[in-house]
């Protein structure tokens, strides 16, 4: 038996899944239906309430991060309203006691960058991998999966498009995926979700991370919908507190509004922070910070007296406070829009923060084609941080798919505020490896 404690805040019960899978395969089709209570029209209604350019809407092809909510009651009913514009996330939020936090992200190769960034960026819980059923897990859909399992996220599958695609050829899909999931890169067990019992289990079983459920959907005439609902209730989340005694605010976007002025939206990491308060901002381009006051905080478009740590982006709700994982926007006093980048902090209890330029860390290889060599260099991310990086020295003369090395890296750029524990990837092309920050280097 599931038991949800009813707070009088929302905070620990706000999730993030970052969507991925190959382009065309639905996810923005998807999340149209999930978040806005409709069903599609198989000829893109539901995913143009989320498209945010013109491009977008003319090819169909996410090519940003977006975002949108889903909400549930205390009986686990769904808050959204079937609505023609845009949600009123303020309204939508009072409702609930529990909200889905999903990011949108690119599936097509040429945006493969800004999905990156998107699933380091957004400290996502979860992943969500859309499969179309009737192309399987192919091209970048795999490649996505790669990363979210380099980053030990757990991850769940919907295979959509089950209304119009053959019974044998959607056997022959969800039979590739489960042989994906159980190879020896992965090693996690696949359970195909077809009853109220299986999504118990999955949902019971799901933050091990040795588990991936699999749902079969259709957003034209709302299959399987349920159970995927019903899973985003129950799943639990797997975020852990920060002990930290300090707080940074990772800048993840930019905005100017007139009256009000920059807005920065991203993560809070540590201790609470209080609108009114001064922070440090940086590290600009020679790597220094300064001081500069945060006139308001908002969630979910709703104000916020007290931002606590870990609340991603541009949201806004009513709370007491922003605790352990959540998002918010803070407006800036006295500062311009240029002069602040995605990858900058805010940062507080910190006497003299300090950038690095040089860094090393243990590091796989995941994939690459011949061998790396001292002097390489790749596109490295760091959370909301990415930057070119080169390789100034190895514990190996060369690197191939599966080693592991202790390597120097050197930021080409700028220097970053970075710390020892920190997660990274780095790719270059198909070339891609993961590893951890071990130590800084002045």
């Amino acid at each position: 038996m599931f038991v949800r404690f009813i707070k009088n805040e929302l905070s620990d019960l706000v999730q993030r899944i970052c969507t991925v899978g190959n382009v065309d395969a639905g996810k923005s089709t998807l999340l149209g239906v999930l978040t806005h209570n409709i069903l599609d029209d198989g000829r893109g209604l539901a995913r143009n309430k989320l498209l945010r350019h013109r491009h977008e809407k003319e090819t169909g092809r996410t090519s940003s991060i977006g975002q949108q909510i889903l909400g549930f009651d205390d009986f686990g009913n769904v808050v959204n309203p079937t609505v023609h514009g845009k949600l009123d996330w303020g309204q939508l939020c009072q409702k609930s006691s529990k909200i889905v936090n999903f990011y949108d992200l690119a599936g097509h190769e040429k945006y493969f960058k800004t999905t990156v960034s998107g699933i380091m960026g957004s400290a996502s819980d979860y992943c969500m991998l859309v499969v179309g059923s009737n192309h399987g897990l192919t091209g970048m859909a795999r490649e996505h999966l790669g990363v979210a399992v380099a980053l030990g996220l757990p991850t769940f599958a919907v295979v959509t498009k089950i209304d119009f695609t053959p019974a044998n050829i959607i056997k022959q899909t969800i039979s590739g995926m489960g042989k994906a999931f159980k190879s020896s890169g992965i090693r996690r067990i696949p359970i195909l979700v077809q009853n109220v019992n299986h999504v118990i289990v999955a949902a019971e079983n799901f933050n091990s991370s040795k588990v991936v459920p699999i749902f079969k959907v259709s957003s034209v005439n709302g299959e399987g919908m349920d159970n995927l609902k019903l899973f985003l209730n129950l799943v639990r989340p797997s975020r852990k507190k920060s002990t930290s005694q300090n707080s940074t605010f990772a800048v993840d976007e930019i905005f100017y509004k007139v009256g009000i002025g920059t807005v920065v939206a991203g993560a809070l990491t540590g201790k609470p922070i209080k609108a009114g308060s001064t922070m440090s901002l940086g590290p600009d381009e020679n790597g220094k910070f300064s001081p500069v006051g945060v006139r308001s905080i908002e969630r979910k478009y709703l104000s916020v007296s007290v931002c606590n740590r870990h609340f991603s982006h541009i949201f806004i709700l009513i709370f007491k406070s922003l605790n352990d994982g959540e998002s918010a926007a803070l407006a800036l006093r006295k500062i311009k829009r240029n002069e602040i980048r995605k990858g900058m902090f805010l940062v507080q209890n910190i006497a003299n923060p300090m950038a690095y330029r040089h860094f090393r860390g243990t590091v796989t290889i995941l994939h690459h084609a011949t061998t790396i060599k001292k002097n390489y260099q790749a596109v490295v991310h760091i959370g909301s941080i990415h930057q070119s990086a080169k390789i100034m020295s190895m514990d190996k003369q060369i690197l191939r798919s599966g080693d592991v090395s202790t390597v120097h890296f050197y930021f080409l750029k700028r220097p970053e505020y970075i710390q020892i524990g920190q997660l990274f990837l780095f790719r270059e092309g198909k070339t891609k490896a993961i590893g951890r920050i071990t130590e800084l280097v002045e």
